[in-house]
């Protein structure tokens, strides 16, 4: 029993697309670190300013994971390309191969062996070029 193993493309380029909104979707780093408030009593105003560098520190957070996330679904994006181009040499490579070994089970036409060879090994000796 053979495993097939493969990957649909577009499923992944729809999820890569769907990831790269919603990451564009994230609120920036300047509008999560923009805090307005009560400075006029100093108590508010420790609280603003505790809140602000609680924003400020989340904001940053926030700009890394934005990075990460979009750093990664590029990545996938190459990958699945890079799987399509192997995927198609490898198809390539394989129609070769399977036009080498049709060719090489053809028997030779009379008078076209060469030295008592017969059927598929003279059909190979003439594709390799060794008659």
């Amino acid at each position: 029993m053979a495993l097939d193993i493969g990957v649909d493309s577009e499923y992944v380029r729809s999820h890569v697309s769907n990831i790269t909104h919603h990451n564009d979707a994230l609120p920036t780093e300047r509008v999560v670190a923009n805090i307005d408030g009560n400075s006029t009593e100093p108590a508010a105003s420790e609280f603003t300013d505790h809140l602000r560098q609680r924003a400020e520190a989340l904001g940053a957070r926030i700009e890394l994971v934005r990075q990460y996330v979009a750093a990664n679904a590029a990545a996938l994006a190459q990958a699945v390309v890079a799987l399509e181009e192997q995927d198609q040499m490898s198809a390539t490579d394989a129609r070769q191969a399977a036009s080498l070994i049709d060719s090489a089970s053809v028997a030779p036409q009379p008078g076209t062996a060469a030295g008592g060879f017969a059927g598929g090994q003279a059909g190979a000796r003439g594709v390799l070029g060794l008659q």
